[in-house]
């Protein structure tokens, strides 16, 4: 009888052994599984004539996500206070103040966000008129995502002429942000994606899947001279 149970215990125990390493065969797929890429959830706008604005998503922010928010204003002796929203996330400036003339850029950013429905306040040191433009993306590093970043103005309005200067990215895949403010009318550059055209402005992205040298270019389609290009590349996860 002693036999008998032994082997009934042994076979027991091998079965769980077995158990116990398909359940970690199946960790390590999901560990090893590639990460999502950078990828654009949704936009919102904002122009007003103000001292503080506030502005809300169309729907919740996901949990993780990054928020890249890009302001402007009417004028180069105001200044930006700092950016906060509704969920409570942190914000920092990663561009500005940033001039061309008559006016003032900015960019900020929240990483690893809360999930909820969110309203952002962006507000200055005296009254001005801003444009307002809120971007949600997915499939950022968590912290310290802002790889490198480039910035010109010019007057040119030749096709794509539009231009931030090259920047040499570090990882892939990279976000590579495009933010473009001008007297005229825009339209995304080459290999850009549109995301807003307020006023005539241009947020716009693209997905470098290999690390080398970018800029990020627009065209000036309609009027004007003047304008500025901004360019932030943001390391995926």
């Amino acid at each position: 009888m002693g036999w008998w149970l032994a082997l009934a215990l042994a076979l027991v125990g091998c079965g769980r052994v077995g158990f116990a390493s398909g359940a970690d065969a199946h960790a390590s797929d999901a560990a090893d599984a590639p990460a999502p890429p950078p990828s654009f959830v949704q936009y919102q706008n904002g122009h007003t004539n103000t001292q503080a604005a506030t502005v809300t998503f169309g729907s919740a922010i996901q949990a993780h996500s990054t928020i890249i928010a890009c302001f402007d204003f009417n004028s180069t002796t105001v200044s930006a206070l700092p950016v906060t929203d509704s969920l409570g996330n942190a914000y920092q400036t990663i561009v500005g103040p940033y001039d061309r003339t008559g006016f003032r850029h900015y960019i900020a950013i929240a990483e690893n966000t809360a999930a909820g429905t969110d309203t952002l306040t962006i507000a200055a040191d005296q009254f001005t008129s801003m444009q307002i433009y809120l971007h949600e993306y997915t499939g950022l590093a968590p912290s310290n995502a802002v790889d490198q970043i480039a910035m010109a103005i010019g007057t040119s309005t030749a096709v794509d002429a539009m231009a931030s200067g090259f920047a040499v990215t570090t990882s892939a895949p990279e976000l590579l942000f495009g933010y473009a403010e001008m007297s005229g009318r825009g339209s995304a550059g080459t290999g850009f994606m549109m995301r807003s055209n307020l006023d005539g402005n241009v947020t716009e992205d693209a997905v470098a899947d290999t690390p080398g040298t970018y800029q990020a270019v627009a065209t000036m389609e309609v009027g004007g001279a003047e304008w500025s290009m901004i360019l932030v590349t943001f390391r995926g996860p």
